[in-house]
Formats: C-alpha cells, sequence, structure tokens
C-alpha cells in the first residue's frame, strides 16, 4: 500500500482520515474486493478448498493456453482432463458455489492460468437458493465484465444450467437465466453458449433420472458423457491458441 508521510495519527485532520479511508477501502485494493451482500452466503465456506488450489498453482505452471473449468460442483465432479485428452485443461470447481463466491476468489482460482479459453459453469446453486433472475444476471454481468476486461482475447463458454428433478420447482427461473445469457452471448464471436441443458431431458421434457446420481442433482458418468459431446463440438471451433 501506499505510505502516508504523516509522523502520527495526532497529525491527521478528520478529512484526512476520511479520505484514507476510502482509499484504503476502495474496491480492488483488496485481495478480495467483492462484499457479501445480504442474503449471499460466506464465501470463507471455501476458505480451505481455495488455498489447496493456491498451494498447487504456487508449485505447477498451469499449461500454456489454458482451458479452465470454474463453477460449482458439476466442474468439481467432472472428470474433464480424461474428457478432454490433448487439451489443455484446467480444473477450479468448487462445490456448491454462487458466482459470488467465484468473484470473491476471483484472483485465486482465474488470475494465475491466464487461460485462452473459460468455461463457466455457473447460476444452478444461486437459482436454486431463491435469488431473483435479475440478481444472478446482475451477478453474471459483473463476472463476465471482468474476464472480458481481464482477458480481452480469451473466449468464454457458458455451460446452460441445467433442470433436474431434485430442484424442479426453480425451472422457470433456470429457464431463464439460460434464455438471458444465450441472447448475451449471442453479441461477440468470443462468448458461446453450449446447451447441455436439453440433452439431459426425456422425450417427455422431464430430466431423465437415469443420468443423474442417486441424489437427482449431480451428474452420473452417462450424463457427462453428454455434455463431452456437446462441449467437445464447441471447443473445436475455437482456435487454440488464441490470437492475444
Amino acid at each position: 500500500r501506499t505510505m502516508i508521510p504523516f509522523s502520527s495519527l495526532s497529525d491527521m485532520t478528520d478529512a484526512t482520515l476520511f479520505l484514507l479511508a476510502a482509499v484504503l477501502l476502495a474496491p480492488g485494493l483488496s485481495a478480495h474486493s467483492q462484499s457479501t451482500r445480504s442474503g449471499d452466503p460466506d464465501p470463507a465456506r471455501f476458505a480451505s478448498e481455495v488455498a489447496a488450489f493456491t498451494a498447487y498453482d504456487a508449485k505447477n505452471a498451469s499449461p500454456a493456453g489454458s482451458i479452465l473449468f470454474t463453477g460449482s460442483s458439476s466442474v468439481r465432479m467432472w472428470p474433464t482432463a480424461q474428457a478432454f485428452p490433448g487439451r489443455p485443461v484446467v480444473n477450479r470447481g468448487f462445490g456448491g458455489s454462487h458466482i459470488t463466491d467465484l468473484l470473491h476468489y476471483y484472483d485465486e482460482l482465474v488470475a494465475p492460468h491466464n487461460p485462452d479459453v473459460i468455461v463457466l459453469y455457473v447460476g444452478d446453486n444461486d437459482a436454486a437458493s431463491g435469488l431473483p433472475v435479475e440478481r444472478v444476471m446482475d451477478d453474471y454481468e459483473t463476472l463476465l465484465e471482468r474476464l472480458r476486461g481481464d482477458y480481452p482475447h480469451a473466449h468464454v463458454v457458458f455451460l446452460s444450467v441445467k433442470l433436474c428433478n431434485s430442484r424442479w420447482d426453480y425451472r422457470e427461473q433456470v429457464r431463464e437465466v439460460n434464455r438471458r445469457v444465450r441472447e448475451m452471448h449471442e453479441t461477440s464471436e468470443r462468448l458461446h453458449y453450449a446447451d447441455v441443458a436439453s440433452v439431459l431431458l426425456g422425450e417427455d421434457g422431464v430430466p431423465d433420472d437415469g443420468l443423474f446420481l442417486s441424489d437427482r442433482l449431480h451428474l452420473n458418468p452417462q450424463g457427462y458423457a453428454r455434455w463431452n459431446r456437446v462441449l467437445d463440438v464447441v471447443l473445436a471451433g475455437i482456435p487454440l491458441p488464441v490470437r492475444r
């Protein structure tokens, strides 16, 4: 931080103290500038999980032109390295997370990898917690704006939020989030929308429990196989390494 050349606090006027506090508390000057709003879960619940990622990254270089997967447990439980052999995959999923958690730990989860492609599975837990669609979208727009500002060369792939029978009551919120993100991602050739939700539905339009674990929330290997096929097509259309 910038050092203030005062010999003691008594040398500071009230106005100076106010200005100093404003500077020190300004967004972007702290390691975790995303504050927790009322109704947001406490990101501290992931502190140990994120610390393990940080310790690993301190000893291991990220692959050049990396494809960074991040988001909630559907990413964490996805064997992405096996699913996409030969591609420079990095998996930084952390279970139960909201978009605000990813924003809070952005510097630890995204920044070390300088990704060429960022694959996001976000919004599922947000919608299922009862957050209004507008708030989910505000959080996603904040995340997307930061990613595009920091990595203007990168391609961002949004994996549509899946419908599942354990969260069927939230289906309309999920569908609306997916619709809005799809429209948003049609505005740039570096933004992609991968429809991994519809491939999990049966002919009756209801999620096929045969593609899920017994919790009817997380995917089993057959469910992930369907996601793999959808995303493989999207990734095949992105030339790597991308031009910076």
